[in-house]
C-alpha cells in the first residue's frame, strides 16, 4: 500500500454537497495514479482506503461518511538499552513532508524516504543528560570528599602506608564511612560510564542519519529550477541542520559524562575504596582534577549561553483566551528566563567547583606536609573548602544539570514544522498550560517532599535505582488515589483553561465524550491510552465478566507475575504480541485491514474501561503532563536557537 496523504482540507468539506466530496476526492485518486511508482512501502495511516471507500459508494449517506474520520494509531517500538517497549502513536503525528515540500512529482520518492527515515529516528527523555542525574540522586563528587574531611588527624592524612588491621577505629571508620560513600561513588560512576556510551552510542546513528537526508535534500535541491521550490528544500535543511547541531553538542555532554563524572570521579571512589587496607590521600588530586574539568565545562556552557536574548516588547494585558501573539511574547519571556536561568547556575557552578579544586589540592598539600611540619595551618581551611566545595556541588548538580539537559527527544510538535516564530508560540503555549496545571496542583495535590526525597536517596544506593523509582510511582498512585474524587470534579475546569490557552473557547464538558474530545484536540489521547493500557497490564480489580476475552493471563496476569511486580519499576510491553492482545482484550479499539486501530466511540467502551480512562486522564494531567511540557520547553528552547544561529 502507498503511503500517500491527502490534504486535511477534504475532510473540512465533507460537511458540504456530496458533489464536491466526489470531486476533491477523484483529484486525490488522480494523485495516488500519478504517484504509483512507489513500491513496496507500508502505509501508516490508510488515507487511500477511506478515498476508495467514498468513491465507490459516493451515493451513501454523509453521516456514514463522517464515521470514517477520527483518531488512527498504530503500534511502535521503542528501544531502551537491553530492552523494548511497545506503544500506541497516533498516526496523523508523523510527519507530512508532502503538505510543506516537494511538490512537484521528482521529489515525493526522495520525501518518502526522508519520511521514513525521520520516523524511525527516537530518542527518549532518559538517553540524555548525566545518567546518574537521570536514575536519580547523584552524590558521587559528595561520596568521593567525605571520607577525607572525616579523617583530619595527621596520623590518617600522613604519607601513604598499610593500615593497622587491628584498630577498630580504622574499621569503624571504613565500614561506617569510607565503605558506603565509596559504593555510592561507584554507583554513580559506574551508571555514568555505561549509561554515556549507550547515549553516545545512539545519539551517532542519529547524527550519521540525519546527514545522510541533508545530502539527499541537497541532490534534490540542486535540480530545481523554480524559486519557491528552492525556498522550500532551503527551509528543510536548516530545520535538520538545527536538529543535527542539538544533537551534536548531546553528544558532547555524553562524551564529557563518560570522561570526568565516569571514569575520573570512579577512580577517585576506587581510591577511597582502597583505604580499607592503603592509607593514602591520592584520591584528593584525582578529585581536583575532576572539579576542574567541571569548571571548564561549566565555562564551556557560559560562553554558549552567553548571548542568549530576546528584546521583549511590553507585555500587553494578559487575555484569558489566548491568540498566537500572546503565546510568541509568553515564548519570547521563557526563552529569556531560560536563558538567564542557565547563565546564572553556569557561573555559580563554575564558582563552586573552583573552591572545591582548590580545597582538595590545599588538603592533600598540607597533609604531606604533616609528616615534616606540625605547623602546617592550611589543613583546616584545605578541608573547609573541600567541604564547601563537596555540599554546593552535590545540592546544585542534583538540580539544575537535569533541567538544562540536552532534549532530542520528542517535543510533541514536528522539528519541520517549526521556524523560530512556531518555535517561540509553542514555548508559550507550552509555559501557560503549565502554569494552569501547577496552579491547581498547588491547591489539590498535598506535596509529601520527604518521601519523595527518601525515594530519591534510596535511587542513588548500589542496585537500588529500580525500587527507589518503584516506590516513588507507587507513592504518587497512593496520592492520587486519595485525591481522585476531587481531580474528578475539577477536570471540566481544567481542560476549559487548557483549551482557552490554545486560543479555543471553552465548551460544555459534562460528560466523558466531550471531555475526551478536548484531549484528543490537546494532543493527550496518545499518551494517556498509553497509561490506560500498561495500567490494565498490572491490574487485578476489574471485573472479569466484563470481558470478551478466552485467556485472561495476558490481561490480569497471574501470581508470578504479581511477585515480579513487587521489585520491577519497568512498566510496559517487551513483547509485541502480548500487547497486541493486552489492546484486543481491552476492547477499545477498532482493528482496521492495514494494521493500524481506531479508537472506539466512548460510549461503546465498557463501563469499567471508561471509569479508568477517566482516571487516566486526572493521573496524566497532574502526574505527567507538567514533566511531559518541562521537557518540550525546554527541547523547543534548545532548537530555537539553533535556528537563530543559523
Amino acid at each position: 500500500m502507498k503511503n500517500i496523504k491527502v490534504k486535511d482540507e477534504s475532510y473540512d468539506l465533507i460537511s458540504e454537497n456530496s458533489s464536491k466530496i466526489k470531486s476533491l476526492l477523484t483529484q486525490s485518486f488522480k494523485l495516488k495514479q500519478s504517484l504509483s511508482h512507489l513500491q513496496n512501502n507500508k502505509s501508516i495511516i490508510s488515507i487511500e482506503q477511506v478515498n476508495d471507500h467514498y468513491l465507490a459508494g459516493s451515493n451513501k449517506d454523509l453521516n456514514q461518511q463522517k464515521q470514517i474520520q477520527g483518531n488512527y494509531y498504530y503500534i511502535q517500538e521503542e528501544f531502551d538499552q537491553n530492552h523494548v517497549h511497545f506503544k500506541i502513536k497516533k498516526s496523523n503525528q508523523v510527519i507530512n513532508l508532502h503538505k510543506t515540500t516537494f511538490q512537484n512529482g521528482e521529489g515525493v520518492d526522495e520525501s518518502h524516504k526522508i519520511k521514513k527515515k525521520l520516523e524511525s529516528i527516537r530518542i527518549s527523555r532518559d538517553q540524555e543528560g548525566c545518567p546518574c542525574c537521570v536514575a536519580g540522586l547523584d552524590f558521587d563528587e559528595f561520596a568521593a570528599a567525605m571520607k577525607t574531611m572525616l579523617n583530619n588527624n595527621h596520623n590518617q592524612l600522613a604519607s601513604s602506608q598499610w593500615v593497622d588491621f587491628t584498630s577498630k577505629q580504622h574499621w569503624s571508620i571504613f565500614f561506617g564511612i569510607s565503605l558506603p560513600f565509596a559504593l555510592i561513588g561507584l554507583t554513580a560512576a559506574i551508571r555514568n560510564i555505561a549509561g554515556s556510551w549507550y547515549n553516545r552510542k545512539k545519539i551517532n546513528m542519529v547524527i550519521k542519519d540525519i546527514k545522510e537526508i541533508i545530502i539527499n535534500i541537497k541532490r534534490e535541491e540542486a535540480k530545481q529550477t523554480v524559486s519557491v521550490h528552492k525556498k522550500q528544500y532551503n527551509k528543510l535543511i536548516k530545520q535538520l541542520i538545527a536538529f543535527q547541531k542539538t544533537l551534536t553538542y548531546s553528544r558532547f555532554d555524553s562524551e564529557f559524562n563518560f570522561l570526568i563524572p565516569g571514569l575520573v570521579n570512579g577512580a577517585a571512589s576506587s581510591m577511597v575504596l582502597a583505604t580499607s587496607v592503603w592509607q593514602q590521600t591520592f584520591a584528593l588530586p584525582i578529585i581536583a582534577v575532576y572539579s576542574l574539568g567541571q569548571v571548564g565545562r561549566n565555562i564551556y556552557d557560559f560562553i554558549r549561553v552567553s548571548n542568549r536574548s530576546v528584546f521583549l516588547k511590553k507585555k500587553d494585558k494578559e487575555a484569558s483566551i489566548l491568540n498566537k501573539k500572546d503565546r510568541i511574547q509568553i515564548g519570547i519571556q521563557t526563552v529569556n528566563q531560560i536563558g538567564t536561568s542557565k547563565r546564572r547556575f553556569f557561573i555559580i557552578n563554575t564558582g563552586n567547583f573552583f573552591i572545591f579544586t582548590i580545597g582538595a589540592m590545599m588538603t592533600f598539600i598540607s597533609s604531606s606536609f604533616y609528616a615534616i611540619r606540625s605547623d602546617a595551618i592550611n589543613l583546616p581551611l584545605g578541608l573547609f573548602l573541600l567541604g564547601y566545595g563537596a555540599l554546593s556541588t552535590g545540592i546544585a548538580n542534583n538540580i539544575w544539570p537535569n533541567k538544562f539537559k540536552p532534549r532530542n527527544g520528542d517535543l510533541g510538535v514536528s522539528r519541520l514544522q517549526l521556524d523560530q516564530a512556531k518555535c517561540l508560540e509553542e514555548i508559550g503555549l507550552r509555559r501557560e498550560l503549565k502554569k494552569e496545571l501547577k496552579k491547581v496542583h498547588g491547591k489539590i495535590i498535598q506535596l509529601s517532599r520527604i518521601k519523595r526525597i527518601s525515594c530519591k536517596i534510596l535511587t542513588a544506593l548500589p542496585f537500588c535505582n529500580k525500587l527507589g523509582q518503584y516506590l516513588l510511582h507507587k507513592h504518587n498512585q497512593t496520592r492520587f488515589r486519595k485525591i481522585r474524587k476531587r481531580l474528578g470534579e475539577y477536570r471540566p475546569v481544567i481542560l476549559n483553561k487548557l483549551l482557552n490557552k490554545k486560543g479555543i473557547t471553552s465548551e460544555c464538558l459534562i460528560d466523558l465524550y466531550k471531555q475526551w474530545q478536548i484531549c484528543e484536540k490537546l494532543g493527550f489521547d496518545q499518551d494517556i491510552l498509553n497509561l490506560l493500557i500498561n495500567d490494565t497490564k498490572h491490574s487485578y480489580s476489574i471485573d472479569r465478566n466484563d470481558h470478551q476475552c478466552n485467556d485472561h493471563r495476558h490481561c490480569y496476569g497471574n501470581s508470578n507475575d504479581k511477585k515480579k511486580l513487587k521489585h520491577q519499576s519497568c512498566c510496559g510491553f517487551h513483547k509485541k504480541n502480548e500487547f497486541i492482545q493486552k489492546i484486543e482484550c481491552m476492547d477499545i479499539f477498532n482493528k482496521l485491514p492495514n494494521g493500524t486501530y481506531k479508537l472506539k466511540a466512548i460510549s461503546k467502551i465498557k463501563p469499567s474501561i471508561q471509569k479508568k480512562l477517566a482516571e487516566k486522564i486526572d493521573f496524566y494531567l497532574y502526574f505527567d503532563l507538567i514533566e511531559k511540557l518541562r521537557y518540550e520547553e525546554r527541547g523547543l528552547d534548545d532548537f530555537y536557537w539553533k535556528l537563530e544561529d543559523l
